[in-house]
């Protein structure tokens, strides 16, 4: 993406990274090169990691990180149909 924005700047207003929130010991490395490196504009996550919170403390420097550049992080949800995302909400069958 990085490579089609600068090519294509009429194009392409930005682009944004994905962080490997899966991988805690690369992930503020490779969000600080998406961002510093090849120009992200933010960074992309999901709402849950392989079911874990995002509010767990191995996901501290990721959010630190991204405060600390004044740059967004956009939340894509991720969940199957049995996966609620409120406690109030229920599955349907189809």
């Amino acid at each position: 993406m990085a490579e089609l924005c600068e090519r294509h700047p009429d194009r392409f207003a930005g682009f944004i990274g994905t962080a490997p929130m899966n991988n805690p010991d690369a992930l503020v490395e490779e969000s600080r090169r998406a961002i510093e490196e090849l120009g992200a504009l933010g960074m992309q996550i999901f709402t849950n990691v392989n079911g874990r919170p995002l509010d767990l403390p191995e996901f501290d420097p990721f959010f630190a990180y991204m405060a600390s550049v004044g740059k967004p992080v956009w939340m894509h949800p991720a969940r199957g149909q049995d996966f609620a995302d409120y406690k109030t909400e229920t599955r349907s069958e189809y």
